[in-house]
């Protein structure tokens, strides 16, 4: 059967393109579109190597080009970012540091944690609660390593440990604590005072804390630190009422005084002055019972009038804050440089995306870092030379305290520093803690009596340096050591009625004298 020619008329091809002109306009467009789309597919599909295989293929290159072993540099950067996202390049880095910092205080971490549990098994409960607040400190979430018991639950235990072991210590040094406190507030001492009040409701607290039932201790001696525990409290909430209303007056001059001028990091100062008052206002006189509501309004209208004039004048700010860095680091003024940090960093809550601010604070926080290292290298040569001339009594425990607490605050500042300026800071911190002043003579010996004998004193003592304690008598002039123990009697005052005691290498002791035999 032969077949039947198909021809196509002209005229009803274009009757047939004029009727349906619309529908063949959208197949070719999602024609089009199709093709279009597998080619972007097919090149941004390509993985890395099919990439550089077609940069060293050249520009316009066909499948049957000579490859070249040589790859431009740019060309490939090109090809690169134009087959693939820039972001897909960049690497965003961890907010915990880069994996060597990350493996640093986890080793850091993991130290301070076997240290802990060492202690513990030692008995030595209230150092390895130390140990376990700094491995808390360094890792609040307690998640940076795996722990076999967590550092909270560690702590909680040598707290309890702890409490049960020297309870009767514990409660017999917060009473002396309180006791002292008294004499002292008597005597018109009151920060030594609240600082004994606060030392013996923190120790107790810890008991508290540690055995909430009193299933340890037992219920009886739970009441008794409870009891003690809130009459330490109270004590020192009852004077800390008396100079409050000094301090609100005190707050609130300077808070003037800062406002009428044009110094706007003193303005920062006095509403962080303010702002802390207010808070302490509100945990001792709940009940306004110290400090009035006027006061109080005051306070607040106060603060908010130094916060407007700051937030208004960021640019001034800025300013002195750049010159009082500036004038900081040339005198190695720790506290200036920190405030004008402090200012800066209000500044930029304004315009969080002012990069230039940013990279300027993080320049003054890595200035200020080299100038805490410097200090706390001198503060350890300084306080070095005091301890091994024996001047115990210059040792700076408070500044070594300080220089500590900041090393460690940058140590924690992640990426901000590089790996060396961290290992300084490591070095720093280490050298720091070695600074230690020697035991106390009577951790080694119990001193019973010195009692005088001619022109002689006659020294009656424990020696609890050997194996086993013993008993042993010590015959001693002023200035002539014994020869066995080198225990010397290094001063005599009659008229206070007292001896000192001294030996290398341990802190001397004042005894009183007893009568003569």
């Amino acid at each position: 059967m032969a077949r039947k020619k198909v021809s196509l008329d002209k005229d009803a091809i274009l009757e047939f393109s004029a009727k349906f002109k619309d529908q063949i306009f959208l197949v070719v467009l999602l024609a089009a579109l199709g093709a279009g789309g597998w080619y972007v597919y097919g090149q941004t599909s390509l993985t890395v190597d099919q990439i550089i295989n077609q940069a060293k293929s050249g520009p316009g290159a066909g499948g049957g080009a000579a490859q070249s072993s040589v790859v431009d540099p740019q060309e490939l950067v090109t090809l690169l970012t134009t087959k693939r996202p820039k972001s897909m390049y960049q690497v965003e880095r961890n907010p915990f540091g880069s994996p060597e910092e990350q493996l640093r205080m986890r080793q850091e971490v993991d130290r301070a944690y076997q240290r802990g549990v060492e202690l513990y098994n030692q008995g030595r409960y209230q150092e390895s609660v130390d140990q376990f607040d700094r491995v808390i400190q360094l890792d609040v979430t307690e998640t940076r390593m795996s722990y076999p018991v967590l550092p909270s639950e560690y702590k909680r235990r040598a707290m309890q440990e702890n409490a049960k072991k020297n309870l009767d210590s514990i409660l017999t040094s917060a009473q002396n604590d309180v006791n002292e406190g008294d004499r002292l507030a008597q005597a018109g001492q009151t920060d030594k005072a609240m600082e004994l009040y606060h030392r013996a409701r923190t120790n107790l607290a810890s008991v508290i804390e540690s055995d909430t039932d009193g299933k340890v201790i037992g219920a009886d001696n739970l009441t008794k630190v409870k009891t003690l525990e809130q009459q330490a409290f109270k004590k020192f909430i009852q004077l800390r009422g008396q100079t409050l209303l000094k301090d609100v007056q005190a707050a609130m001059t300077e808070a003037q005084q800062a406002s009428s001028g044009s110094d706007y990091i003193a303005m920062l100062k006095a509403a962080a002055t303010l702002q802390r008052i207010q808070v302490e206002i509100q945990n001792i006189d709940p009940n306004a019972e110290l400090v009035n509501r006027t006061t109080r309004t005051q306070v607040k209208s106060l603060y908010d009038q130094l916060e407007s004039k700051v937030t208004s004048n960021f640019s001034a700010l800025i300013a002195q804050a750049q010159q009082q860095f500036a004038q900081g680091i040339t005198a190695k003024d720790l506290v200036k440089t920190q405030e004008a940090i402090t200012a800066l960093q209000q500044a930029r809550t304004a315009n969080p995306k002012d990069t230039t601010l940013a990279q300027q604070i993080t320049d003054f926080i890595k200035q200020r870092a080299d100038l805490v290292i410097q200090n706390a290298q001198q503060f350890v040569a300084d306080q070095d030379a005091l301890l091994k001339q024996g001047n115990y009594d210059q040792f700076d425990v408070a500044g070594r305290d300080r220089l500590l607490a900041e090393l460690n605050r940058l140590a924690d500042m992640g990426n901000t520093f590089d790996d060396a300026k961290r290992n300084q800071m490591v070095s720093a911190i280490s050298s720091l803690k070695g600074l230690k002043l020697p035991p106390l003579l009577t951790s080694k010996y119990d001193i019973q009596t010195v009692a005088p004998m001619g022109s002689s004193y006659k020294v009656d003592l424990i020696d609890k340096t050997g194996p086993t304690a013993r008993q042993r008598t010590l015959i001693l002039r002023e200035g002539r050591p014994d020869t066995s123990t080198r225990i010397e009697l290094k001063k005599v005052d009659t008229d206070g009625g007292f001896v000192i005691l001294s030996r290398p290498d341990y802190m001397d002791v004042k005894v009183p004298i007893s009568s003569g035999s």
